[in-house]
């Protein structure tokens, strides 16, 4: 309305100031997307404004930036912010430029260091995981320059008590915590005063915050002596300020919180087998969880009823009462499903983390499921797992993904002859859910297996085959997966005349391709042809037209921004372009316009990239090398989403050839699927390691090639599997460290 008025005014300044609080307002409700639609506009404007208005609107600006990931942008813009501050020497500007800049750089931290976390089966809010690995070098050097920025805010000697000094104080012991600094942590715990604040949801939220991260501190000394009262009084009092707030919100997440407290309690006591007091701490925490949930219902707060959904489905199956804990957990997967992607955004106060918020609510739940496999149950568990992985790609990508082409309906076509394999990593089991072609029925099996077993066996897998000289020890660990997810299904895939196996990958497995899987004596792909899906089938299914087929062959075979020399890309691109009509762009013509130019002029139905790449967990990460710079996930997309083939049609094949997933990311491949997705390819095709020893990549693209060009009727996975079986002949190159790089995702067909 604001707005409004001031456009019928033609009142600029005023059209900005209310687009300024607009973000604001939307920032704090957690609509981080909003947000941005109108940030836009802002920061185009910005150099019109006073200098007052200005700095206003770049801390919004960086707020929206880190709210949605963007951390790289979030620092530049707050760091003119900060110019604008200290020009202006006002000491609130700058403590405001500080705290938000610190955050940005703790964000930073926290994205490197999570992509080498394991994933979340188990999770409690109020307990922390004191076992944690510690922090990489890069994200200790992120986290470090904000500490330096917090203490810039609360340490000058002229800084006075106020809400921005006290949110610096915890949102950095917060890092300390999270970065195992046990004794900087409780120096600067016990300097933390919160009584002098005025009266606000923000004080709620603080009071909660400093107990949770004191709970920590708690857990962490395990003393005795220590006791948890000043602990449960912070969050007493933040519910009583709540009320007289008259704050609903507030005053549910203060009760929730109390109630998780009490769970925490239950745990403690079940763990010392007290079983009486952890039934009466149980008892305490369900009626403050359902009062907590009642204020905050699902159609008004879904960021925090979920929460409450899945605390009481944890108590219930606490209790063993496995009916009533699937309901609450269904509930909050419900409401997950209908604000997922705002809850990943969400406000500063209140920072939700995908693999400590979501992530275990979806494997919870489907570890209820599977405790009575029924036919309704594994089809509820295997839309569950393909919703967690929408959720996990929305949370890349910061996008709403729409879902318009069911897998079931590929999968049923007449004659089919492929299998899908859902494997599901659980806590303590793996689950295998199998839909065999025209069988309404769903097969299923189950292993039980540490979790660290099967950490240890894919990531030593993952490891080895990346070696030339490792055969023997990546059978014995691929001749292990395969027993847990093909050998229970072996008879069934041979009585169904299964040809094809297409995977869709829980996360741990996406870093393995599965045509390594070994058998004793043969690899899977000796038997079947292999994909991938991410249950995004986007487009419709098809087989390649290969009568009209040309290509736009794109690389590097000299070093740029230190990488290595791709000698025998030259020799690659011979190869391919003798089996289909080829633009080949090479080293200094593959420069970031040409290559746009070329895709605008013609419609290159294959896209064929051999250069220096990689896949992460983290958009600014994944990224392929052009002569003049890197084009990162967000510019490849934006490239090939507007090329000339797209403009009437789909490209039919991506190829990225020469890229790697980064080393150390549990989540890498996240990359791939980002890139597959957003490119709008019916099938891509990649490699998760690089080959460097000869021309082994030219060698099986072209034979990849020359099978699509001589058989018309043969799929892109069968293809791949007939230039792999030749490399399988060959001593030289018999190795799965030759071959088995690649792997096809999307539309196999």
């Amino acid at each position: 309305m604001v707005t409004k008025i001031a456009e019928q005014l033609n009142d600029n300044r005023g059209i900005i100031t209310s687009q300024i609080n607009q973000i604001q307002a939307l920032l704090a409700l957690g609509l981080a997307q909003e947000a941005k639609n109108i940030s836009g506009v802002v920061q185009n404007n910005l150099n019109y404004l006073p200098e007052k208005l200005k700095f206003q609107g770049l801390i919004s600006l960086g707020n929206v930036w880190r709210t949605l990931g963007d951390v790289e942008t979030a620092n530049r813009v707050l760091q003119q912010a900060l110019e604008l501050a200290e020009s202006s020497d006002s000491l609130a500007e700058i403590q405001t430029s500080n705290l938000s800049l610190a955050d940005t750089w703790q964000a930073w931290g926290n994205l490197e260091r999570e992509r080498e976390l394991p994933i979340r089966y188990e999770y409690l809010p109020w307990r922390c995981d004191l076992n944690q690995t510690g922090s990489s070098n890069l994200s200790q050097q992120y986290y470090d320059r904000a500490e330096e920025y917090y203490r810039q805010v609360f340490e000058p000697e002229n800084s006075q008590p106020s809400i921005a000094t006290i949110k610096a104080k915890l949102n950095l012991l917060k890092l300390l915590i999270t970065n195992s600094q046990w004794s900087e942590a409780r120096q600067l715990a016990n300097n933390i005063q919160l009584a002098n604040l005025p009266q606000s949801r923000t004080k709620v939220y603080a009071q909660i915050n400093l107990a949770k991260n004191l709970a920590c501190l708690k857990q962490h000394n395990s003393l005795e002596s220590t006791s948890w009262t000043p602990i449960t009084n912070l969050v007493e009092t933040a519910i009583q300020e709540a009320e007289v707030l008259q704050d609903k919100r507030a005053k549910s997440y203060a009760l929730g919180n109390l109630a998780g407290l009490y769970e925490y309690f239950a745990f403690l006591a079940q763990q010392q087998q007290q079983l009486t007091p952890a039934e009466q701490w149980r008892q305490e925490a369900k009626p403050l969880t359902q009062q907590a949930l009642y204020l905050a219902q699902p159609s008004e707060m879904p960021d925090i009823a979920y929460q409450w959904q899945w605390q009481l489905g944890r108590l219930f199956k606490a209790e063993e009462n496995t009916l009533e804990s699937i309901n609450y957990y269904q509930a909050a997967v419900q409401t997950l499903e209908a604000v997922r992607g705002d809850l990943l955004t969400i406000n500063s106060d209140v920072q939700f983390s995908f693999r400590d918020n979501i992530e275990p609510v979806y494997r919870q739940l489907a570890q209820l499921l599977l405790q009575q496999p029924s036919a309704a149950n594994l089809v509820q568990t295997r839309q569950l797992i393909q919703n967690l992985q929408l959720a996990e790609l929305e949370n890349f990508l910061r996008c709403n993904l729409q879902n318009t082409q069911v897998l079931d309906n590929i999968a049923n076509r007449t004659n089919s002859t492929e299998a899908i394999v859902y494997p599901i990593l659980l806590d303590g089991q793996i689950d295998v859910i199998v839909k065999l072609p025209n069988d309404n029925q769903l097969k299923y099996h189950k292993t039980e297996v540490s979790r660290g077993e099967v950490e240890q066996i894919l990531q030593r897998l993952q490891t080895n085959l990346a070696r030339p000289d490792t055969r023997k020890k990546v059978q014995e660990d691929a001749n292990q997966i395969y027993q847990w997810l093909i050998a229970p299904i072996a008879i069934d895939l041979e009585q169904a005349e299964v040809n094809t196996l297409v995977f869709f990958l829980d996360t741990p497995l996406r870093n393995i391709p599965m045509a390594v899987l070994y058998d004793g004596n043969n690899y899977l792909i000796e038997k079947y042809a292999v994909a991938l899906t991410s249950g995004l089938e986007l487009l419709e299914t098809q087989t390649l037209p290969t009568g009209d087929l040309n290509a736009m062959l794109a690389g590097l075979t000299q070093s740029v921004r230190g990488n290595i020399p791709l000698k025998n890309v030259g020799k690659q691109f011979n190869q391919i372009s003798a089996e289909i009509p080829s633009e080949i762009l090479l080293d200094n013509q593959f420069t970031v316009s040409n290559f746009e130019h070329q895709l605008q002029s013609l419609p290159f139905p294959v896209v064929h990239i051999a250069t220096h790449g990689q896949f992460s967990s983290q958009p600014e990460n994944t990224f392929i090398e052009a002569w003049d710079s890197s084009i990162d996930l967000n510019r490849l997309s934006s490239l090939l989403k507007n090329s000339e083939v797209s403009k009437t049609q789909s490209i039919e094949l991506l190829v990225l050839a020469a890229c790697q997933t980064a080393q150390g990311d549990k989540r890498a491949t996240l990359g791939l699927a980002g890139v597959a997705i957003n490119a709008g390819a019916r099938s891509t095709l990649a490699t998760l390691w690089k080959v460097s020893a000869d021309e082994s990549p030219g060698l099986l693209l072209s034979q990849f090639y020359q099978e699509l060009i001589d058989r018309p009727d043969l799929s892109k996975a069968e293809a791949l599997r007939r230039a792999q079986l030749e490399f399988l002949k060959d001593d030289s190159r018999s190795r799965p460290y030759f071959w088995a790089s690649y792997v096809l995702l999307g539309n196999w067909l």
